[in-house]
C-alpha cells in the first residue's frame, strides 16, 4: 500500500471570511488516495461570525487549540506554540501549510523548532490571504511586523500569494522575500451554489419587507476598521441626497466590533431609514440574488471573497483600489473617464475614502442598464473560469507534488502528476519570443506558448516570455508564475509590432538563457535576433507561411531566410506543412515535427456540466453545428453562412473579430438564416467546453493556408465530436483524417460544405464512429504530455 502524504494545515480561527472557506475546501478536497489532510484551528471571538459549520458540513473535525486567538497575548501565544509543537510530534506531517497572520507566525516557529531535532525536514508553506502591513497598525508596529514577516519568510519553502498585485506588494514594496520564493495561487470556491439565482429572486427583499422595485446596494464583510464601512455610509448619504426620487436601500451584511459605531453614524447622517444592518447571513446566494450593486470600500485586501461571490451571481461591483481588487476587476476602459471612478472590464473602481466617487459609481450602475448587464456577464464568465474550487485543488496538489518530488524520499511513481514528475532539466532556462501572449490575447499561437511555458515548468525548466506590449510602455508582469516582459510598442504595421527597443530586450534576456525559442512569423523578433548577435542556442516553431502580406513577404524574404538559417532547429506542427511549404522545403534538413497538444483534462465532461449541456440542447437543438474561432478573412465563415441555406440544424458561432459586422449583415438580410444562426460572442472556458459537448459536429471552413493547424479541431476531438474541415495542404488534414475522424472537403465550396454537414446530421452512427475515432486520435498523438516531452528532446539534442 503506497504511503500518503500528510499535510497539517493551520489557521488562526474559522471566522466568517474567505480564509475559512479556503482551508475547508483544501482540507476536504485534496485527493484522498495521495494526501491525508489535518486541520488545526483556534478560537473565534464573540464579535466575529463563526464559520465552523462549513468544515462540519464537509465532515472535517479540526484539532482545536483553545489559546490560539487573533489578538496578541504573550502567555496565550506561548501556550499555543507549545501545543502546536506537541501536535507536530504526534502527527509527524510531511508538509505544514499555515494560513493567516497569527497561525503563520506561531506555526512557522513551531515547525522550525520541530525540525531542529529531525533528520528529515518538514516542509513549510504559508499563504498570505491578505497582510497586516498597511492600514491596520501605526507606522512603528507596521515596521515591526514587516521585519517579523521577513524573518518568518526565511523559514518557508514556498510563500503563496493570491494575486499578482499582492505578490508585487510583498516582493517589491515590502521585500518580504525574493520573488522566486513566491507562487501565485488564486482562491477557489464552490461556485455552483451561485448558479441558480433565478429561483431565489425576491426572497431576500420579502424577508426585509421591501417592495420588489427597491434598489438594493449591499456591502458584505466584517465590521472592522480595515473594511472602511464609514465610507459606504457616507456614500449612501450622498446618493440619497442627490437622488431623492430613487427608491433604494443600503444593506450591511456582516457583524463585528464596529456595529454600534456604524449604527450611530448612520443615525447622525440621517439615513437610518435607508440602511439595514442584517448581521451575518448563511444563505448568501439568496442575498446576492436581490442585490443590484455590491460595494467594497476596504483600505487593504487580499482577494475579496464578496466580490468573487457577487460576480458569480451576476451582481455588478464597485470597489476601492485595494490589494487584489484590481486583479479581479480587470483593465480599465481605454477611453478616459469623465467620472470620479474608472469603468473596468469586470466592474467599477474608485479611489479610497472617496465617498462621492462611490456614490457616483452606484448611480451610474443603476442608471446605465446595458453597461451594468455587459459588465455582469463578463465578470461572471471571468470568475467561473478562474476561481473554481477544482482549479484551486489542482494548483495546490501540483505545488505539493513539486515540493515533494524535490525534497522528500517518496518515489515519483507513488505520486500522480499532470506531467512527468522527474525534473531532469532543473537549471535549464528558456526564453520564449513572440508578438503576444495568452492571457490577455486570445489566439492559437498565444495559447500554445502558454501551454509550453506551464508544461516546461513542470519539467523543472525556468521559462521567461518576451513579447510586445499593446501600448507604448514597458510592463514586466507574471502570468501563472511565468515572468512576461512586454516591450513598448509604437504601433503595428502589416500585423508586425513596431518596437525599436526589442533587440535590446532579446539581448538582455537572451544572454542568460540556454535556449531562445522563437515563434514564426514575427518579423519584429526575427529582425531583432539578427541584430542582437547572441550565442545562445535557438529554435523556432514555424506556425505558418506569410500569406496575407505576400507582397511584403518578398521584400522580407532575405532576412527571413537568414533568420531561419541561423536556427539550430525548426519545429513544424505537421508533416503536411513541411511538404507543402516552399520556405520549409529549403530547410527540410533542420525541420522536426511536433504537433500541437491539448490538456485533455480541460475537456472532460463533468457531472456539474450536464445541466448546462442539456440547456444548450433545449435552446438550440436538436441538431447543432458549432464553429469556434476568430472571425478573420481566412476562416471562410461567409462560405459557411452560404452553406447553411442548404443544410439542416442550427449554427452556433463562438468568437469575435474584424469580420463580425459583415457576417451579421449577411445573416440579417435572410429571414430564414436569422432563425438558425446565432452569434454567441466570447465565452468563458467552462461555457465553451459545455458547447463543444452539446454540439453534434464541429466545422472549420477555412479557405487559406493561414489556417496552418487548427488547434480548435483538437479541442473538438477531445470532446468526441466529428469534424468537417477543408483541404489546404496544411496541418488541418493531418489532424482531421478524411472518413476516419470526420470529412475533409474542398475549400471555398458552399455546396460541398452543406453536403458534408447534412451527411453527418442524417447518420447518427457515422457521427458516433467519427467522434470516437477523433477522441482516440487526440489521445494518441496530440496530448500535452507528448508535446512537452518531444520538445524537451529537441532542446536536449540542440544543447548536445
Amino acid at each position: 500500500m503506497k504511503r500518503k502524504v500528510k499535510v497539517l494545515r493551520i489557521i488562526t480561527r474559522l471566522n466568517i471570511g474567505g480564509p475559512s472557506l479556503h482551508v475547508s475546501i483544501l482540507t476536504r478536497g485534496l485527493d484522498p488516495d495521495q494526501f491525508e489532510s489535518i486541520l488545526v484551528s483556534g478560537s473565534v471571538s464573540n464579535l466575529e461570525g463563526d464559520m465552523g459549520y462549513v468544515a462540519e458540513k464537509l465532515g472535517i473535525k479540526p484539532i482545536f487549540v483553545p489559546y490560539l486567538k487573533r489578538e496578541i497575548h504573550l502567555s496565550r501565544d506561548l501556550k499555543s506554540l507549545f501545543l502546536l509543537i506537541k501536535i507536530l510530534n504526534q502527527e509527524d506531517p510531511d508538509i505544514v501549510h499555515t494560513h493567516t497572520a497569527k497561525a503563520g507566525t506561531l506555526g512557522r516557529i513551531a515547525v522550525f523548532l520541530h525540525n531542529l531535532s529531525r533528520r528529515e525536514k518538514v516542509l513549510v508553506v504559508h499563504t498570505f490571504h491578505g497582510h497586516v502591513l498597511q492600514g491596520y497598525f501605526s507606522w512603528a508596529k507596521s515596521k515591526l511586523f514587516m521585519w517579523t514577516e521577513r524573518i518568518l519568510a526565511a523559514l518557508c519553502d514556498v510563500i503563496i500569494v493570491i494575486s499578482r498585485s499582492q505578490m508585487r506588494e510583498l516582493a517589491q514594496a515590502y521585500r518580504i522575500a525574493p520573488k522566486h520564493k513566491f507562487r501565485i495561487v488564486k482562491l477557489g470556491f464552490d461556485l455552483k451554489i451561485f448558479s441558480g439565482m433565478d429561483d431565489l429572486r425576491g426572497k431576500f427583499k420579502t424577508s426585509l419587507e421591501l417592495p420588489k422595485n427597491t434598489f438594493l446596494i449591499g456591502i458584505v464583510g466584517r465590521l472592522v476598521s480595515i473594511k472602511n464601512h464609514h465610507m459606504f455610509l457616507r456614500a449612501a448619504a450622498i446618493f440619497i441626497e442627490t437622488h431623492p426620487d430613487v427608491h433604494a436601500k443600503f444593506v450591511v451584511v456582516g457583524d463585528g466590533e464596529l456595529r454600534e459605531d456604524l449604527k450611530i453614524e448612520a443615525m447622525k447622517l440621517g439615513i437610518s431609514d435607508h440602511v439595514i444592518f442584517c448581521g451575518w447571513k448563511r444563505d448568501l446566494p439568496r442575498v446576492y440574488a436581490d442585490l443590484d450593486v455590491l460595494a467594497l470600500t476596504s483600505i487593504n485586501e487580499g482577494t475579496p471573497v464578496s466580490i468573487i461571490e457577487a460576480m458569480a451571481s451576476s451582481v455588478p461591483v464597485i470597489a476601492t483600489d485595494a490589494g487584489g481588487v484590481r486583479d479581479l476587476l480587470g483593465p480599465e476602459s481605454p477611453q478616459p473617464s469623465r467620472h470620479r471612478f474608472d469603468v473596468c472590464r469586470n466592474g467599477l473602481l474608485c479611489h479610497q475614502n472617496d465617498a462621492e466617487g462611490l456614490a457616483d459609481g452606484i448611480a451610474f450602475l443603476l442608471s446605465e442598464g446595458h453597461i451594468r448587464r455587459k459588465i455582469s456577464v463578463r465578470a461572471r464568465d471571468f470568475v467561473w473560469k478562474n476561481y473554481t474550487k477544482d482549479r484551486l485543488i489542482k494548483d495546490i496538489e501540483s505545488l505539493y507534488t513539486e515540493l515533494l518530488s524535490d525534497r522528500l524520499s517518496i518515489p515519483c511513481t507513488e505520486i500522480q502528476h499532470p506531467l512527468p514528475c522527474t525534473r531532469p532539466y532543473s537549471g535549464l532556462k528558456v526564453l520564449q519570443v513572440y508578438k503576444d501572449y495568452y492571457p490577455p490575447v486570445i489566439g492559437g499561437v498565444e495559447g500554445h506558448i502558454n501551454l509550453i511555458a506551464n508544461g516546461l515548468k513542470h519539467m523543472g525548466v525556468e521559462v521567461e516570455v518576451l513579447v510586445s506590449n499593446t501600448r507604448a510602455r514597458l510592463e514586466i508582469d507574471e502570468v501563472e508564475g511565468t515572468p512576461v516582459t512586454k516591450v513598448p510598442q509604437l504601433g503595428r504595421f502589416a500585423s508586425a509590432p513596431l518596437n525599436p527597443s526589442f533587440f535590446k530586450w532579446i539581448r538582455k534576456l537572451g544572454t542568460g538563457a540556454d535556449i531562445i525559442h522563437f515563434h514564426f512569423p514575427n518579423p519584429t523578433g526575427e529582425i531583432s535576433s539578427l541584430f542582437s548577435k547572441l550565442s545562445s542556442k535557438s529554435v523556432v516553431t514555424y506556425h505558418s507561411d506569410i500569406v496575407r502580406q505576400a507582397r511584403m513577404a518578398k521584400l522580407y524574404a532575405p532576412m527571413m531566410r537568414e533568420f531561419l538559417s541561423r536556427m539550430d532547429a525548426i519545429i513544424a506542427t505537421s508533416p503536411n506543412y513541411v511538404k507543402s511549404s516552399e520556405i520549409l522545403g529549403e530547410f527540410r534538413g533542420k525541420c522536426r515535427v511536433i504537433p500541437f497538444g491539448v490538456d485533455l483534462k480541460r475537456f472532460e465532461k463533468t457531472p456539474e456540466m450536464d445541466e448546462e449541456i442539456a440547456a444548450i440542447r433545449r435552446l438550440y437543438g436538436p441538431e447543432i453545428i458549432l464553429f469556434i474561432g476568430r472571425f478573420r478573412y481566412y476562416k471562410g465563415l461567409y462560405v459557411l453562412l452560404e452553406a447553411m441555406k442548404q443544410t439542416r440544424g442550427n449554427l452556433l458561432l463562438i468568437g469575435s473579430g474584424p469580420m463580425e459586422r459583415e457576417l451579421r449583415a449577411q445573416v440579417d438580410v435572410d429571414n430564414e438564416l436569422r432563425k438558425r444562426i446565432f452569434f454567441l460572442g466570447e465565452l468563458s472556458d467552462q461555457a465553451l467546453v459545455a458547447h463543444l459537448h452539446a454540439c453534434d459536429l464541429f466545422v472549420l471552413p477555412s479557405i487559406l493556408r493561414s489556417e496552418a493547424f487548427g488547434i480548435v479541431l483538437l479541442e473538438a476531438m477531445a470532446c468526441r465530436k466529428p469534424l468537417i474541415s477543408t483541404e489546404l495542404g496544411t496541418g488541418t488534414s493531418f489532424v482531421n483524417q478524411h472518413k476516419k475522424t470526420g470529412l475533409v472537403i474542398p475549400p471555398n465550396s458552399p455546396s460541398a460544405l452543406s453536403r458534408a454537414i447534412n451527411q453527418l446530421l442524417l447518420d447518427p452512427q457515422l457521427k458516433e464512429k467519427y467522434g470516437t475515432a477523433a477522441r482516440a486520435r487526440v489521445e494518441e498523438y496530440f496530448s500535452l504530455n507528448r508535446m512537452i516531452e518531444d520538445l524537451m528532446e529537441i532542446y536536449r539534442a540542440v544543447l548536445d
